[in-house]
């Protein structure tokens, strides 16, 4: 008895040493680009690399997702969030451009974000 608890107990550990796997961000639900990252619906995933340079092109579960933040594309459930799908939100890449737009011309369903 004693010799099988032993092996469960030494194969768990040398098991859970071969686990190379990272924790990384998952989008649960759809955000569109311009959204504020507080709002964005996310879960940590266990994901295995292949490349170290493709891992550290994604965002890591023990690093809180920035408050100012928004979104910098579309992003779609199930998705990997990448470091590049942030930005400040006082990024100067993007302006803005107020235009005038005859009511009844606007789609009901427009948003933040929204192209």
């Amino acid at each position: 008895m004693l010799l099988v608890t032993a092996a469960v107990v030494l194969g768990s550990r040398v098991l859970s040493a071969l686990d190379d796997s990272t924790m990384v961000w998952q989008v649960q639900a759809a955000a569109s680009a311009g959204s504020p990252v507080a709002a964005l619906d996310v879960r940590p995933v266990s994901v295995r690399f292949d490349d170290p340079e493709a891992q550290a092109a994604y965002r890591v579960a023990d690093q809180p997702l920035p408050a100012d933040g928004v979104v910098a594309r579309d992003l779609a459930p199930g998705q990997l969030l990448a470091s590049a799908d942030l930005r400040a939100e006082t990024d100067d890449s993007v302006a803005q451009l107020p235009l005038d737009v005859p009511s009844g011309s606007v789609p009901a369903d427009l948003t933040v974000g929204d192209r």
